[in-house]
């Protein structure tokens, strides 16, 4: 696949539509970054949403691309397992949870080195991909890709090219891409291509916020213009019942705002396919 550039009118690249299901499998406390001595005191809740999620994907025939957190191979190594079992793609979400640009390249380096000893010891397979905590991959961290590589990742999905505080960043084609001077695919989450500006739509957050008819229009958007549509969720967005946090009122409203909207909006985007994991979709890069 040679990845079609915006605006071209070309569709000869990824065939429309092509989507993606993706879930970053981590807890509801994973979200305190800032405090993972205080994660083995909490309830673990990831397999609530992640079985919800399963039971979704089985009724639909969808394999998705679970990027595990490796946290949860120590807390929940069944649920792991049931990933698996089910046929699901397994990638790497990291051990930590840790924002990119607030580690250095050797301690981004252990990270991933114990997630991926961890996720390959229960999957019975290495991961080959890999997603960072909040795209924080940015312009602090010209290392990245480096140790990815250098640790047997193929593909990477850590990069959404949008201003907004809450990622890193990174200026970047909203396409799957080979990096420059990498043996490595970078498989962006691409914006919605509202003119003049790339609106966020595809999953988490978005999927609460946006009516289903933004979300159906910007996939289709997307589709005319030969690009892939990366959906990605997280399990505890869809457990109702979860512990709430303390947080400043914007992060509150990030966090919270219409969960009980996740479910009949992903049974939704499920039913509108067809679907390739995300490793299928590296695989036709050029």
């Amino acid at each position: 696949m040679n990845p079609v550039a915006p605006g071209s009118g070309d569709t000869s690249g990824v065939a429309p539509p092509i989507r993606c299901f993706s879930i970053d499998v981590e807890d509801w406390y994973h979200f305190k970054i800032d405090a993972p001595e205080t994660w083995d005191s909490h309830e673990t809740r990831v397999q609530v949403g992640t079985d919800l999620l399963l039971e979704m994907l089985e009724r639909r025939g969808v394999r998705a691309t679970c990027f595990i957190l490796a946290h949860v191979c120590e807390t929940a190594p069944d649920l792991v397992r049931r990933i698996v079992s089910a046929g699901h793609e397994i990638a790497s979400h990291g051990y930590n949870h840790q924002l990119i640009y607030r580690q250095t390249e050797k301690q981004f380096e252990e990270d991933l080195k114990r997630s991926i000893g961890l996720i390959g010891d229960l999957s019975g397979r290495a991961p080959e991909g890999f997603r960072a905590s909040s795209f924080s991959v940015s312009p602090k961290t010209p290392w990245f890709w480096d140790v990815l590589v250098r640790n047997g990742i193929k593909w990477d999905s850590s990069v959404f090219p949008v201003k907004n505080p809450f990622y890193g960043g990174v200026s970047a084609p909203a396409y799957p891409h080979r990096m420059p001077g990498h043996d490595l695919i970078e498989i962006p989450i691409a914006p919605a291509p509202v003119p003049g500006m790339g609106v966020p739509f595809s999953g988490g957050f978005y999927f609460r916020f946006h009516p289903m008819p933004f979300l159906r229009w910007s996939a289709r958007a997307l589709a005319r213009q030969g690009r892939p549509v990366i959906y990605y969720v997280h399990p505890w967005e869809y457990d109702l019942a979860q512990p709430r946090m303390d947080l400043p009122p914007h992060w509150r409203f990030f966090r919270y705002h219409r969960l009980a909207a996740m479910r009949p909006v992903t049974e939704a985007v499920l039913a509108d396919g067809p679907f390739v994991t995300m490793g299928e979709l590296a695989a036709r890069v050029g």
